[in-house]
């Protein structure tokens, strides 16, 4: 099966808010949470192979109780396991709150722009792009499916919601 990864940095260095962590992220692993200290928020997409592509993308936010992220068997396994449907999985490494709770929300926000933005250079539906999300991951995606944010454009809201035990 050939999936496709492109990385991508979100925010270009202008992010609304800063959660106030600084130095090196620290990725172990062996840890429950493989990624902590995180304050870039970034995403990787997998694109499935053309041949089974359904247009259908998932956005994904790894649990890891706001102190940091499950991104390998949350983000990055589950993102290979939906190409293998035909679905592209965006895996996004959000920004921890640190006593900031709109940074993880910034964050899926400004995820769900760029994909309506580039749903043509990814082959995906623009009309058709969901959010899923594992323990904290599984709360930010209901937060961002079911809340009043101010949005700049309609599409900001996910044609469907996954939640595993948000």
């Amino acid at each position: 099966m050939k999936i496709s990864k492109i990385h991508y940095k979100l925010w270009n260095g202008n992010a609304p808010s800063e959660n106030g962590l600084t130095g090196e992220e620290v990725y172990d692993p062996l840890s429950p949470l493989e990624i902590t200290n995180v304050h870039t928020a970034e995403i990787y997409v997998y694109l499935p192979a053309s041949d089974i592509n359904t247009r259908k993308a998932v956005v994904i936010c790894p649990g890891g109780a706001y102190a940091g992220l499950a991104i390998n068997s949350q983000g990055y396994d589950f993102a290979e396991w939906l190409c293998s449907l035909g679905i592209a999985g965006i895996v996004l490494k959000y920004r921890l709150p640190n006593q900031n709770k709109n940074i993880p929300l910034d964050d899926l926000k400004e995820t769900f722009e760029y994909l309506h933005q580039n749903a043509a250079k990814f082959n995906i539906d623009k009309n058709d792009i969901g959010v899923c999300g594992f323990s904290a991951g599984g709360h930010l995606a209901a937060l961002f499916a079911n809340s009043k944010i101010e949005q700049k454009h309609s599409y900001l809201h996910p044609a469907f919601n996954l939640l595993f035990y948000p």
